[in-house]
């Protein structure tokens, strides 16, 4: 993603779309910044539980298809579902599977080279 902002890669048709529906749906507003998110706390389940005084911190999405479990709790290990559930809790939309397919594929492309040498 980083190379495809700097003009020297691009993204393929999925990836594009992922992308678009990312901005579109308002993942962007919580996932921004170099580290694509990690900057503040939000409220859990913003729409869902207004009484709720539970803060998480916005995580980075930075290698996100290479960290599951997902949520604070980890209880959800698939990212398309991870996706799903992040637009009805915080997002108050819902999104359909193929939606959430484009995105994680835009996702992956946040995926960096991850050192596998042990010492």
């Amino acid at each position: 993603f980083d190379r495809y902002l700097l003009g020297k890669e691009s993204l393929s048709n999925k990836e594009k779309i992922g992308y678009e529906l990312f901005k579109s749906y308002g993942c962007i507003a919580c996932h921004n910044g170099k580290s694509i998110g990690g900057h503040f706390y939000f409220r859990l389940g913003y729409f869902l539980d207004t009484k709720s005084q539970k803060y998480i911190k916005c995580p980075s999405l930075r290698n996100i298809n290479k960290t599951s479990p997902y949520l604070h709790d980890g209880s959800i290990k698939d990212l398309k579902e991870t996706v799903k559930r992040m637009a009805t809790f915080q997002l108050e939309r819902i999104m359909s599977d193929e939606d959430a397919e484009y995105i994680v594929e835009f996702l992956k492309t946040l995926t960096g080279k991850i050192d596998d040498k042990k010492d």
